[in-house]
């Protein structure tokens, strides 16, 4: 029997203490090993009070197999036209499955219910190397039609440890 995935977003009524510890060790361990080599090792990708804040605003959606939480997406409005997902993370032991693509379709459905025409991502990347990770991410959203659109300008350049860029994707819904 094959287990059926549900995402859904989450609040503060639904989720323990735990489960916001949980769901934020989840995001930061996968952060760290795709952010190698470009942040500091103290950053982390999300504190608590940040996460709390995030569910308290219904902005997190998280992807439940037989009820273990194994990946969460963020949704934001990005511009007027624009919807935004972010902190895109999926247990390591889970990866490979296709439930990235699972939480990005989500995202992008939320988005179309919500009336946007567009939707957009943010990747950070080394501007004078490499790092496989970022070059699959590029791969991966291209790949899913999201196409690089502008640079942003980094209000975090005290936490890199390497010159970076940081790129806006999006996709027309």
């Amino acid at each position: 029997m094959q287990l059926k995935p549900e995402i859904h977003f989450v609040n503060l009524d639904n989720m323990t203490s735990s489960q916001i510890t949980e769901l934020m060790q989840m995001v930061n361990e996968v952060y760290a090993q795709g952010e190698e080599g470009l942040l500091q090792k103290w950053v982390q990708r999300i504190t608590e009070p940040e996460l709390i804040e995030m569910i308290k605003n219904e902005e997190v959606a998280v992807l439940f197999l037989s009820q273990r939480m194994i990946g969460c997406v963020h949704l934001t409005e990005h511009d007027e036209e624009s919807f935004k997902f972010g902190m895109l993370a999926v247990h390591g032991d889970f990866r490979g499955r296709g439930y990235g693509k699972l939480l990005i379709h989500f995202a992008e459905k939320v988005a179309r219910e919500r009336r946007y025409k567009k939707m957009a991502l943010k990747v950070l990347t080394p501007k004078n190397w490499i790092q496989e990770h970022k070059k699959f991410l590029q791969y991966f959203y291209t790949s899913l039609g999201y196409e690089p659109a502008y640079p942003e300008v980094i209000d975090f350049e005290d936490e890199l440890i390497t010159e970076c860029n940081l790129t806006v994707y999006k996709k027309d819904l």
